[in-house]
């Protein structure tokens, strides 16, 4: 129970720590906080009438990836994290990386997630603009892998 409670604590400052990373100012604004960023829009932490979902679901962000060519190539996997609003006409803007794997797989995940439409968010039945974080998982399946291995092989000996 206690090292729950701790992991517990520890992940609510680490939201807290990297929320204050991104804003200017945080205040109170009846049961929700208003962030207030430089050169955007204040953004709200709180109770929503639905959550921000892509039109078509989740799945669209897997399909339309492109894998990156130097990536692929290189069997690099790994799941990008970043933060994006989602705007009030449902579109994806002001992405940046929270956790990084390659800047190759860094930008097609930014590019991705910016390319599709969103399900704005509503809060009392009226849309705004929501900041949210998004995993963008890149992963070779393992018939991929093996192709590149032995294209890999063959080349070696090829030279």
């Amino acid at each position: 129970m206690i090292k729950i409670l701790v992991f517990i604590i520890i992940l609510s400052q680490s939201i807290y720590s990297q929320s204050l990373n991104f804003c200017d100012s945080i205040r109170a604004v009846g049961d929700s906080l208003e962030l207030e960023y430089k050169n955007n829009p204040p953004r709200f932490i709180g109770v929503y009438d639905d959550s921000p979902e892509p039109v078509g679901g989740f799945k669209v962000i897997q399909e339309s990836i492109v894998y990156p060519v130097d990536a692929y190539y290189n069997c690099i996997e790994g799941t990008v994290l970043l933060t994006t609003v989602i705007s009030k006409d449902g579109k994806a803007r002001c992405s940046q990386i929270l956790k990084g794997v390659h800047p190759s797989l860094d930008s097609c995940a930014i590019k991705a997630i910016e390319s599709i439409s969103w399900e704005p968010v509503l809060k009392n039945g009226k849309p705004i603009d929501f900041h949210m974080c998004v995993p963008v998982i890149f992963k070779l399946t393992y018939r991929e892998k093996f192709k590149l291995r032995i294209h890999r092989l063959f080349s070696k000996m090829g030279t």
